[in-house]
């Protein structure tokens, strides 16, 4: 109303100037008009720089984890102890250096030759780099990045094998292991045997195998039982139906049937742990020689496979009375090898089930030549597990021609053989984790807004990277 008052007086006056009044009233109109434009303005440029600087900060993270990846967890903490000359993980960085605060020791050492090395014994605290300044388009910003490996040493659950059945038990991953550093041998003559390689897991299916045979059982036994009250309570059916229809035919009250027998119950299927207990594992080594039928030359040939015996299950074995047993093997991962030449064998064994079962694991080795060797039983435990005091090994074949060794007590039966317990160089090998040979980390880029004392995240980048 005031508005359209003043448009008319407007209009009345147009011969006349315009007051003061009437000045002041244009420049709010006006204000109330442009004001909010200008804000929007404003906004939008603010939004405008967020997101170059967020597509800034998102390639940057892009490109050190790419430097990561190429240079190597080892390479990538030299960096951190040389000079901006020589610093390639960003452009125009400021400053840089090793977060320390977490009470860890330096991640680069010297060797004996004064060198500086990357230490490679931190286990699950992390490694964690900043540097500040880094450009990236026309932002500066600060990063960090942070290694670790802890999410590589808890239990994973592996992908169910080939033979239907429950889930499996979880399995361990890489980084938990000890591995034999291998480079001490020859690689002409030492023999590698891994189960684990061929990707199946045997320990599943054969615990799958044995638990349908179970159930199989139980549940053929249980339809059997039901099939004979059935047919039972059938005839107490037809029988009642006849004398019904007798009875209604002489205008007589019907009779009351007898009484059925109820279904039998299914007898409860025994679990995981019960099943693991009554199942026995062998791992054989056969070593043989050939005549090669190409050049008609001799070679060693070495076979290996993997046998689960079950002992003492209802129904399942012949006669669990008499400790009946059934076994199944699996083979092919290492089936009839031919070696020209063959001195050492190294078998990376892991536990069945869990660390806690060795009792029901053994290794059988045969050797049908004259010539010696030394069998290497490299235990693939996770690190820090105590190793158990009595493995079984089983010996046959020409006496006197094996040599034993192992991270764990060995009791040995059959042929004479030497056993050897991290007493020389060689035995140390297989105790020794070796974590510069494929450790797995996680690599975790963080950038901040320079300048912000590592408080004002922009991005995050997470990946996988395998030291070699």
């Amino acid at each position: 109303m005031i508005l359209q008052n003043y448009i008319r007086n407007i209009k009345t006056n147009k011969n006349k100037g315009l007051t003061l009044i009437e000045s002041i009233i244009s420049l709010l109109i006006l204000m109330i008009i442009f004001v909010p434009l200008l804000a929007s303005f404003s906004t939008a440029s603010k939004v405008t720089v967020a997101a170059r600087q967020s597509l800034y900060a998102s390639n940057l993270a892009a490109n050190v984890m790419e430097t990561v990846k190429i240079l190597g967890i080892d390479r990538v903490a030299l960096q951190f102890y040389g000079s901006n000359a020589d610093f390639i993980l960003g452009e125009g960085v400021t400053d840089f250096d090793e977060d320390l605060s977490s009470g860890v020791s330096s991640s680069v050492k010297l060797d004996g030759e004064g060198h500086q090395v990357f230490d490679s014994s931190r286990k699950t605290q992390p490694y964690i780099y900043w540097m500040t300044g880094v450009q990236q388009g026309t932002g500066t910003y600060d990063v960090t990045i942070t290694f670790g490996s802890a999410a590589y040493t808890s239990a994973a659950t592996p992908t169910p094998g080939l033979t239907p059945g429950p889930i499996p038990t979880p399995e361990l991953l890489p980084n938990d292991y000890k591995y034999a550093d291998l480079s001490a041998f020859n690689s002409v003559s030492t023999a590698l045997i891994n189960p684990k390689i061929s990707g199946t897991d045997y320990d599943y299916l054969a615990k799958a195998y044995f638990m349908d045979l179970h159930k199989s059982y139980y549940y053929d036994e249980w339809t059997a039982a039901c099939d004979v009250v059935n047919i039972a309570n059938d005839k107490i059916y037809s029988e009642y139906e006849k004398a019904c229809d007798a009875a209604i035919a002489a205008g007589n009250p019907t009779p009351t049937m007898l009484p059925v027998a109820a279904l039998p119950t299914q007898k409860p299927y025994l679990n995981d742990t019960t099943l693991n207990k009554k199942i026995t594992r062998t791992t054989t080594i056969e070593i043989s020689k050939v005549t090669d039928n190409l050049g008609g030359n001799p070679k060693y040939n070495l076979n290996s496979y993997v046998s689960y015996t079950l002992n003492n299950i209802e129904g399942v074995c012949a006669n669990p009375t008499n400790n009946s047993e059934l076994t199944r093997s699996y083979i092919g991962f290492c089936d009839n090898v031919k070696n020209t030449s063959l001195d050492s064998v190294f078998l990376m064994y892991s536990p069945f089930v869990s660390e806690t079962d060795f009792t029901q694991v053994k290794v059988k080795i045969v050797n049908q030549t004259s010539d010696d060797f030394d069998i290497y039983l490299v235990l693939q435990a996770p690190v820090g597990t105590a190793f158990p005091s009595d493995l079984p090994v089983e010996t046959s074949g020409l006496a006197d021609t094996l040599r034993l060794h192992s991270q764990a007590g060995l009791s040995v039966s059959g042929i004479g053989a030497a056993i050897s317990n991290s007493a020389g160089a060689s035995d140390r090998l297989l105790t020794e984790l070796n974590p510069e040979q494929a450790r797995i980390y996680d690599v975790t880029i963080h950038v901040y807004e320079s300048g912000s004392s590592f408080t004002k995240l922009l991005d995050t980048l997470t990946s996988t990277v395998v030291s070699e």
